[in-house]
């Protein structure tokens, strides 16, 4: 019997689900490396044993992320065009089915970082649905709700710093007391959690001098150390997903490159000195030895949590989905440590949660697409083509 050839829509839909498969791998280990020396540069193992670095990032776990990547976008592809092909009339449950189904593909991905990647898309998933919500009447306008969701989030992720470290991805935490310059393990021991009966100053062991000097000094150095950071982060965003605007206005191009990595880098700077200026004042004035008490930090967080107010709103909101999964690791961590409903011990945990906040964001991607931020809508658009429709 004789092959039947393909038609011309057939070969195009074949070939745009190996396009889709390709630019997912590639753009996922792109993220892979950048990612690796985001963490090279903060860590100064980049500037310090730069051979080393760089044959550590070039491994299989590339490979393995790229494929988890690709994978689940192909699926997500090949689905839509079959659902199309055999339904004739287009449904919003086909995007929720084949958005479900591509979160299987993670099953291939490393445990830990699914878990972590997970933590991101429940709450993007979360955020997805609070703005279809509220377009759709369900939900009234609440004046600064990402400024306050943003504080709220990072009052507890402070807390958690101080008292109860064990609740925070330890990476996470690890990057966060670095950050600090003049915190550490043993110092947030002494001031923070071992409890004493006396009163512990800060230029005791914390910093020398004046609270407010050493503020000014804690901004200026944090400005540096933030603009190498965000110069990393924006590079990549620039050179990934943004290529054509190099090409095309390479002033323009690189002077937003700038304004966005000042911009950034002074919000980090500001949120953090705050933080650490306002639990310093609230510590003296309190007077009382360690353990210090929640409000204290909560506090500081929310004051230093004003500064987000620089970013532009849609960095705003990128800046909520980021605190928000680590408040959502910490809730899981709760969890698991108090043994609620039995969740800890769900069997593959993280792949379902991933499906169920896939298929609510591809949803939302197909028929609500004010409700995810811009950079997703960008990341999807390249992935699946500006033209989504098959």
């Amino acid at each position: 019997m004789a092959d039947v050839p393909l038609s011309r829509a057939e070969e195009q839909n074949y070939f745009s689900v190996l396009t889709t498969a390709s630019k997912s791998f590639l753009l996922a280990a792109g993220l892979h490396l950048g990612v690796g020396t985001l963490a090279g540069v903060t860590s100064q193992k980049l500037f310090k044993r730069t051979l080393p670095f760089l044959r550590g990032l070039c491994n299989t776990d590339v490979v393995r992320f790229a494929s988890s990547v690709a994978l689940s976008a192909s699926i997500y592809k090949a689905l839509k065009i079959l659902l199309h092909k055999y339904c004739t009339k287009p449904e919003a449950w086909h995007h929720l089915l084949a958005g479900f189904l591509a979160g299987l593909g993670s099953t291939i991905d490393e445990p830990v970082r699914r878990r972590t990647l997970t933590l991101y898309m429940v709450a993007r998933a979360l955020g997805c649905l609070v703005i279809t919500l509220h377009k759709r009447g369900y939900l009234p306008s609440v004046p600064h709700f990402v400024p306050l969701v943003f504080g709220a989030c990072q009052g507890l992720i402070v807390v958690a710093v101080a008292r109860y470290p064990y609740l925070l991805p330890p990476s996470y935490y690890n990057a966060v007391v670095r950050w600090s310059m003049y915190y550490d393990e043993e110092k947030l021991e002494m001031y923070m959690r071992r409890r004493q009966v006396d009163f512990i100053p800060c230029n005791a062991l914390l910093h020398q001098g004046s609270c407010h000097i050493y503020a000014w000094k804690d901004f200026v150095a944090g400005m540096w150390l933030y603009s190498k950071i965000y110069g990393v982060i924006y590079s990549i965003s620039l050179f990934v997903l943004s290529p054509t605007s190099l090409l095309g206005n390479p002033v323009r191009a690189v002077t937003q490159f700038l304004k966005k990595t000042l911009i950034s880098a002074t919000f980090l700077a500001v949120n953090g000195t705050a933080v650490k200026y306002v639990v310093c004042l609230l510590r003296n004035a309190w007077g009382g030895g360690p353990p210090i008490p929640h409000l204290i930090p909560a506090l500081a967080a929310i004051v230093g949590s004003s500064s987000v107010v620089l970013e532009r709103p849609s960095r705003q909101l990128e800046l909520v989905y980021y605190v928000m999964s680590q408040v959502l690791y910490s809730a899981w961590r709760l969890i698991c440590v108090k043994k609620i409903l039995g969740l800890n011990k769900l069997p593959w945990g993280s792949v379902w949660f991933q499906c169920f906040s896939l298929a609510i964001l591809m949803y939302g991607y197909e028929n609500e697409r004010d409700s995810i931020s811009p950079l997703l809508h960008k990341t999807l658009n390249f992935l699946l083509g500006r033209n989504n429709q098959v």
